[in-house]
C-alpha cells in the first residue's frame, strides 16, 4: 500500500437510498482549496443535497512530486491538466475488484486517491460501452452487440475527431495489436476495445497513425516493455489524451491458458498488468509535471441481470443491488486527486464529459435515444479536476 499521505475521505451517505444525491458545492477555487489544505487539522463542515451532514479533515500536505510513490493529494500547486491516461478495464463489477484480495495493487491505490464508488457503465455488451464514452453516443447494432468495424462502423462526431479539429494530439495503445488502425482480431486483441478503429471520419486518416500497437511484442504480459506506449511515457512526450487498452488476458477479460502469464483468476491477471504499467506511467516526466490525470475504468460489470442493449446508465439502473451488471468501477489518479471514496452517482457519460472539458474541446452530443446521457453530478468539482 501507498504510505504518508492522509487518511480517506469517505462519503458516509447511502447510495443505495440515494443514487441520485449531488455533492454540495464547495465555492472556493482550486487555489484557494490548496491554501487552506496546507492548513494542519483544518476541518470543513458540509451539507449533502439529502439534508445529512458530512465531515472531513484536510491534514497539513507538504508539497511532494507526483510520482508512483506519492501519486495523488501531493501538495503541488495546481496547474492546468493538459495530459489524459484513460485504460481500460474489462468486465468486473465494483463488489468484483474493490476490496478483492485478487486485486491488491487496484485497491492500493483507490484507497489512496480517488474512487468513484457508484459508477456505472452504458450499456452491454463491450463496444457500445467504448463508442459511448468516446463519443456519447451510438449507431446500429454496435448498441446492442460486439460487432467488428465492417459490420458496425460509426459516423458520428466523436474525441479524437475533435482533438484532430484543435489540432491536439491523440493515441490509441492497443496491447497485442500488430498493426495501426487494425481492424483483425487475434487471440489477445479484440478490435471493439479499440473505439477509434470504428469512426468512419478518422478511419482512413489520422487512426492509421494514431491507433497503434502498444509494445513492439504482441504477446503482452504484465512487464513493462518496449513500444510505442514506453517511448511516449519514458520520453514525456505523451500526447494530450491516451486510450490504453490492455489485451484480453491483461484487461481482464479472458483466461487464455495458451499463455502462461494468464491465470484463470481473471481480476488477478489484470491487477499484475496495472501494477506493471501504471508505476511506470506514475514515475514518468509528464506525470510528475503536475499536468497528467489518470482514469482506470471498467467497462461494464458482469452478473446475471446483464441484458444486451439496457440502458445501464439511466436512473432506472441506478441501484446497485438489483443491477449489479451495470455498477463498474472508475479510479482517478492525479496530482492532485483527494483520497476520496465518492458514492455520488455517476457513468460513461459523466467521464467523457470529464476528459473533453480538461482538454477543452467542444462538448459531444449526448440523447437518452443515441446512447445516453450522464448523471447530473460532476467529477470535475468532486475529484478537484
Amino acid at each position: 500500500h501507498l504510505t504518508g499521505l492522509p487518511a480517506r475521505r469517505d462519503e458516509d451517505e447511502d447510495m443505495e437510498a440515494n443514487p441520485m444525491r449531488i455533492k454540495s458545492d464547495r465555492t472556493l477555487s482550486r487555489r484557494r482549496r490548496f491554501a487552506l489544505a496546507s492548513l494542519a487539522s483544518l476541518v470543513l463542515l458540509g451539507a449533502a443535497s439529502a439534508g445529512a451532514s458530512t465531515s472531513w479533515t484536510l491534514t497539513a500536505a507538504t508539497p511532494s512530486t507526483p510520482s508512483a510513490s506519492t501519486p495523488c493529494h501531493t501538495g503541488i500547486t495546481p496547474v492546468t491538466i493538459n495530459h489524459v491516461v484513460v485504460v481500460m478495464e474489462e468486465n468486473e463489477s465494483e463488489s468484483s475488484v474493490i476490496g478483492s484480495s485478487s486485486a491488491p495493487y487496484l485497491n492500493s491505490v483507490a484507497s489512496t486517491c480517488g474512487l468513484a464508488a457508484n459508477y456505472h457503465n452504458a450499456s452491454h455488451p463491450s463496444l457500445p460501452n467504448y463508442v459511448d464514452l468516446t463519443s456519447g453516443s451510438v449507431q446500429g447494432s454496435a448498441a446492442s452487440k460486439d460487432c467488428n468495424y465492417s459490420g458496425c462502423p460509426q459516423s458520428q462526431n466523436n474525441i479524437f475527431a475533435e482533438l484532430d479539429a484543435k489540432g491536439l494530439s491523440w493515441k490509441a495503445y492497443a496491447e497485442s495489436a500488430t498493426s495501426d488502425c487494425q481492424t483483425s482480431n487475434t487471440t489477445l486483441y479484440a478490435q471493439r476495445h479499440v473505439p477509434a478503429v470504428y469512426y468512419t471520419d478518422i478511419h482512413s486518416t489520422s487512426c492509421k497513425t494514431q491507433a497503434v500497437p502498444m509494445t513492439s511484442s504482441p504477446a503482452g504480459g504484465p512487464a513493462v516493455t518496449s513500444g510505442n506506449f514506453y517511448n511516449d511515457v519514458h520520453n514525456g512526450t505523451l500526447p494530450a489524451l491516451s486510450f490504453v487498452s490492455p489485451n484480453l488476458c491483461d484487461d481482464g477479460h479472458s483466461y487464455i491458458s495458451t499463455y502462461s502469464y494468464c491465470s484463470s483468476n481473471r481480476v488477478k491477471n489484470l491487477d499484475n498488468w496495472l501494477k506493471a504499467w501504471v508505476p511506470f506511467i506514475l514515475n514518468g516526466p509528464n506525470y510528475a509535471s503536475g499536468n497528467t490525470e489518470v482514469f482506470i475504468v471498467f467497462d461494464e460489470g458482469g452478473g446475471a441481470d446483464k441484458t444486451n442493449g439496457e440502458h445501464c446508465w439511466d436512473q432506472a439502473h441506478s441501484s446497485t443491488s438489483s443491477y449489479q451488471s451495470c455498477w463498474t468501477t472508475a479510479v482517478l489518479v492525479g496530482p492532485n486527486t483527494p483520497q476520496l471514496k465518492s458514492s455520488t452517482w455517476f457513468n460513461h457519460f459523466n467521464t467523457l464529459d470529464t476528459i473533453t472539458g480538461i482538454l477543452g474541446v467542444s462538448t459531444l452530443t449526448e440523447s437518452s435515444s443515441t446512447g445516453g446521457i450522464p448523471t447530473p453530478n460532476s467529477l470535475r468539482s468532486t475529484f478537484h479536476l
